[in-house]
């Protein structure tokens, strides 16, 4: 593919362009079919960390796009009978070009040596020392800026084909044939495509095209898909079911867990034993490696260990014995829970319902938990927990900042679909506070709150005006993110754990002693909600 060419080192303009390179060697895996190793792949890397020239940003900044775009989007086209193909692009990177004279590497004599076998062309520059130096002229893996470079490049060949990418995510495009009016969304994560078509044809279409720009890009068909460490089961005509079983079983491998692990962690899960050692290097860098795992399993599948992982977030610079064995626990909840899946359906994604909740002061420094769990249907993808940035002074301000900075990633994924052509009748955000609710609903804060807090409430209050937001109440024991907030008892954290997870649908979830209220949902009339 022409990735470098060789060149002598008195060829190199700057020194600081040159960098060192080795190889990385990885095993494929088919996660459609229980795991089976798929082969071995072996790449070389430049070590573009070792620049020592600055690049802007802006320059070396590759998008991804977000994942609740993505799943939101995907349930969407499942919702409407669209067909799906994923497709991964063979050296995605090395079809991006470099500038010339811009990037030098100096290949060690292990690789020479079996470069010099393959092509013998490059003898006459092998070194004393038995290296050899190349200009780069291709985006070679391991360069910082070699993910912008492909970005561009896909994202110009996609645009070439007539695909628009949406405003909010510049990694997802939409395609539509003005012929047949035929509908195709694009979802590029680097080299890894997710195409869904309203038809064969379109995706057949698609798919052609960017096979004549980039060669073999290796195809397969849904409705089994493998995409991101999950494996997407669109074969039922009204779910759409999500595994990580064996990024689960890999996480939890060869350590030594506790057995029959049904909760997380205890209710006593955010006090930290003051005098509790902290830990060694080798243990605190296993901590870190672990609750970054558990973070991505939270984003992506099991949303109810938010609060747990967020929590251990906080602990991963200074983590003591008392984080290890809470960190523990929780991969012995993992273990527990290595065959559970996530299973979505769209039954009211015109009028998604988003649940927000706020814990006052929780923090060791006094900081209030903000959560939220939003639903288009059975079961959610969008589960979050965060500790706010500010103090507050009660728990109704602690509550007006978790509806303000909540609405607004609930916003963002509502704004990005309907920039994809969706439209919504409503959005609802389910709230517990009754004195969050008054302020909101006279109109104006009262005197005694500081600036930043009037802000949010205004903007809160302009929303709902707007009729962009439907706030209505819901009883504490019907707040879904509660589980968000806190550490809570098992009864509570199951029954909202089973709703997140699409086992009962959120309606379900509401306990007989509420059931007038149930009636009063059913019956549309909501007035009897606010008493």
């Amino acid at each position: 593919m022409g990735t470098f060419r060789p060149c002598r080192y008195n060829e190199i303009d700057d020194v600081n362009k040159l960098v060192g390179c080795g190889m990385i060697h990885t095993q494929k895996f088919d996660e459609l079919n229980d795991g089976e190793l798929l082969g071995e792949k072996a790449r070389l890397v430049g070590y573009g960390h070792n620049y020592s020239f600055n690049l802007d940003s802006l320059e070396s900044s590759s998008p991804t796009p977000r994942y609740e775009h993505i799943i939101s989007l995907l349930l969407h086209c499942h919702h409407q009978g669209f067909k799906f193909k994923t497709g991964d692009v063979k050296n995605a990177y090395l079809q991006a070009p470099l500038p010339p004279n811009s990037h030098y590497l100096r290949i060690d004599k292990k690789y020479a040596e079996v470069l010099c076998k393959i092509d013998p062309s490059w003898v006459p520059y092998i070194t004393p020392k038995g290296h050899v130096y190349a200009e780069v002229t291709k985006a070679l893996y391991g360069f910082t800026e070699a993910g912008k470079l492909w970005h561009d490049t896909v994202t110009a060949a996609l645009r070439d084909l007539g695909c628009v990418a949406n405003p909010r995510d510049p990694c997802i495009f939409k395609y539509q044939d003005l012929i047949t009016n035929d509908i195709a969304y694009i979802i590029v994560y680097v080299d890894d495509f997710l195409f869904c078509g309203s038809s064969t044809s379109i995706l057949n279409h698609i798919t052609s095209e960017l096979s004549q720009r980039f060669g073999d890009i290796k195809l397969e068909d849904g409705p089994k898909m493998q995409y991101l460490n999950l494996v997407i089961d669109a074969s039922n005509p009204r779910t759409i079911t999500f595994n990580m079983t064996r990024y689960k079983a890999n996480m939890v491998a060869n350590l030594t867990l506790p057995d029959n692990v049904f909760l997380p962690g205890s209710t006593q899960f955010d006090n930290r034993i003051k005098d509790s050692p902290l830990l060694n290097e080798e243990a605190k860098s296993f901590f870190h490696t672990k609750t970054a795992q558990l973070l991505y399993l939270s984003n992506h599948l099991h949303g109810e260990l938010s609060y747990y992982v967020n929590q251990l977030c906080q602990r991963v610079h200074q983590p003591t014995e008392d984080d290890m064995e809470k960190l523990l626990h929780v991969l012995g909840y993992v273990k527990m829970s290595v065959h559970d899946v996530l299973e979505l359906d769209a039954s009211m994604y015109n009028d998604p319902k988003i649940y927000i909740d706020a814990a006052y002061a929780t923090n060791e420094d006094y900081k209030s938990q903000s959560g939220m769990v939003m639903f288009f249907g059975r079961g959610s993808f969008i589960c979050r927990s965060h500790k706010q940035k500010i103090n507050v002074k009660s728990s109704t301000e602690s509550e007006l900042v978790a509806l303000s900075d909540m609405s607004s990633i609930a916003l963002g994924v509502i704004y990005f679909l309907q920039d994809m052509g969706i439209e919504f009748n409503s959005v609802t955000i389910y709230q517990d506070n009754k004195s969050t609710m008054k302020m909101l609903n006279k109109g104006f804060p009262d005197g005694k709150y500081s600036k930043h807090i009037n802000i949010r409430s205004y903007w809160l209050k302009d929303l709902v005006q707007r009729n962009e937001l439907k706030l209505t109440y819901i009883s504490t024991h019907d707040m879904v993110a509660d589980i968000m907030t806190k550490a809570t008892p098992g009864r509570i954290f199951r029954r909202f754990r089973n709703t997140i997870l699409g086992r009962i649908e959120a309606i379900d979830a509401i306990p007989e002693v509420n059931q007038h209220k149930l009636d009063a949902i059913t019956s549309g009339n909501n007035t009897k909600l606010i008493d």
